[in-house]
């Protein structure tokens, strides 16, 4: 098991509503999955089309706590992380496994010590929010 990550969000509409939140998430597995998350075989397809990368998806779990969207509770997330061979991930996918929230996100790793990507509330729901996402990595002491 991949140790925990703990991440501050700044999140933003379009709009400009901004707010704040707190992400956690782990890899929960050593071993990689041997089939990819649905939707993201033609972005497989096309990614090998231009040059070949080997890739190995992973299981993940976290949370999610937006305060003024979700509470004081934190809303409870599962998804795939995808590895090259060496190095941080590529890119993750997590969504709600809490049926009172609909959350889904996308993440990117800028640097070890940063990340990015984008968060939609209630998909397909009216009032539907779309975020993009910037989070910084937070140092827990041993």
């Amino acid at each position: 098991m991949d140790e925990l990550a703990y991440y501050t969000l700044l999140l933003r509409t379009a709009q400009g509503l901004t707010l704040l939140g707190t992400l956690r998430f782990q890899v929960v597995s050593t071993e990689p999955l041997d089939r990819s998350p649905a939707g993201t075989e033609q972005l497989l397809a096309q990614a090998q089309q231009q040059s070949t990368t080997e890739l190995f998806v992973y299981p993940m779990e976290g949370s999610i706590n937006i305060p003024l969207l979700t509470g004081l509770a934190p809303v409870p997330l599962e998804g795939t992380a995808w590895f090259p061979l060496i190095g941080p991930f590529v890119t993750a996918f997590l969504s709600s496994t809490d049926q009172r929230f609909s959350v889904g996100m996308q993440l990117y790793e800028l640097d070890p010590e940063h990340i990015c990507g984008g968060l939609v509330w209630r998909s397909g729901e009216s009032g539907e929010l779309t975020f993009s996402l910037l989070g910084t990595l937070v140092r827990v002491p041993a």
